[in-house]
């Protein structure tokens, strides 16, 4: 079956590609990908691009504390398992779900230094 997890970095063309991480989530959503999106970029203007075209959880580089990058991924598949709109392409993103919990799908994980 397909992925459950695809991770994005915003700038591919550097190893020779010629997509942008954001083209690369616009693709993925359009063609409901059922699994998680998650962005990894140390390029922080597209964190918002990423999370508007369907990107469910940003993490920057650095990366956070292996913790808070669990806690993010285990809620972000937990809000798309717990209903149809944490889906890829529904009228209701899952990064708009906030649980209340401090690392919540959509949020941007900060480097704990």
């Amino acid at each position: 079956g397909p992925a459950s997890l695809v991770t994005v970095d915003q700038n591919l063309a550097t190893a020779g590609g010629n997509l942008l991480g954001s083209d690369l989530i616009l693709a993925l959503t359009r063609r409901r990908f059922p699994g998680l999106i998650v962005s990894i970029s140390g390029d922080a203007s597209s964190e918002q691009l990423h999370l508007d075209l369907g990107a469910h959880v940003v993490l920057g580089k650095p990366l956070p504390a292996v913790d808070r990058v669990f806690a993010a991924l285990l809620n972000a598949f937990q809000a798309m398992h717990s209903s149809d709109s944490g889906r890829p392409g529904t009228s209701t993103p899952p990064h708009d779900q906030k649980p209340p919990t401090a690392a919540a799908p959509g949020d941007r994980l900060l480097d704990d230094r």
